[in-house]
């Protein structure tokens, strides 16, 4: 039987981010208990399109979140989901080292280019899984649209978005990108990344190609914790076999257009490392 009221201030936290605050509620489920501002139909929303991912992707080496129930009340809104095994990748770095940390971070970048197999029907470039996403029909005119709204309000308003985008490769069909594919939203056991999470706002269809170089872009100094200098050459080794390096300088700094969104009060590391990547081309 269901409780009839979730008591959130009894519940151990998670994890917690911009759009909700995710709480244990036993062995096998959490609740994701969302922030003041999140409406019933973005929440049923993302409900469907995490269906459709978990549809999408029951071929593929990873689990990935799905909805159990969704709930309302006149405080809260929130979800029930299903709880996924392991630890983050994020408090693996803590400890893991050697060759298990090499396989770890390659085994990462494989992940990112295996999210791109994710099954899901949708005939634009831009954002999915969202009532208000931003779309369009050429990728290149995606990229500055999404960056200019990015920039609306910040000190960077008038940057010269369309430089950097002509270095990026025309993408002709597009795939599933997790633009917020980072350590810690990639659960790890061992030296393998067994599971992706917080399928939200950040998911589009784009170029695949690049969905490598921006999860190496989080490995680097500043962006995520217990990231040293040997595990930014293991990444940029393994993008460079691909042939992938080519284009990292501006993958890497459109990634910090797009971050330019979240406001300094929210995140101030992630600001700042926007401003220090796109800083460096100014």
């Amino acid at each position: 039987m269901r409780p009839a009221v979730i008591d959130f201030d009894t519940l151990p936290i998670l994890g917690q981010g911009g759009e909700a605050t995710v709480h244990q509620l036993d062995a096998t489920r959490v609740v994701r208990r969302f922030k003041p501002g999140a409406t019933w139909a973005s929440v049923q929303e993302r409900t469907r399109f995490l269906a459709q991912v978990a549809a999408g992707s029951q071929h593929l080496p990873f689990e990935t979140p799905l909805v159990l129930e969704e709930r309302q009340t006149a405080e809260d809104v929130y979800t029930i989901e299903k709880r996924i095994a392991g630890q983050s990748m994020q408090d693996a770095l803590q400890t893991v080292a050697g060759d298990e940390r090499k396989r770890l971070i390659e085994h990462y970048l494989e992940t990112a280019v295996l999210i791109g197999e994710i099954a899901v029907t949708f005939d634009q470039f831009g954002e999915i899984g969202l009532d208000d996403g931003l779309t369009a029909a050429n990728w290149h005119e995606w990229l500055v649209a999404r960056a200019r709204r990015s920039l609306r309000g910040t000190p960077l308003a008038d940057f010269d978005v369309e430089s950097v985008v002509a270095q990026l490769p025309v993408c002709e069909r597009g795939r599933f990108v997790h633009l917020d594919y980072f350590p810690g939203n990639a659960m790890a056991v061992g030296d393998r990344v067994t599971a992706v999470i917080d399928f939200g706002y950040a998911c589009i269809m784009g170029d695949g190609r690049l969905a490598a170089i921006w999860a190496a872009a989080y490995l680097t100094l500043g962006r995520t914790e217990d990231i040293a200098q040997p595990d930014m050459d293991v990444a940029q080794a393994w993008l460079d076999e691909r042939g992938l390096m080519q284009w990292y300088d501006p993958a890497v700094q459109w990634l910090a257009l797009y971050w330019m969104m979240v406001p300094p009060s929210d995140d101030p590391a992630c600001r700042a490392w926007c401003v220090s990547v796109l800083g460096a081309i100014n």
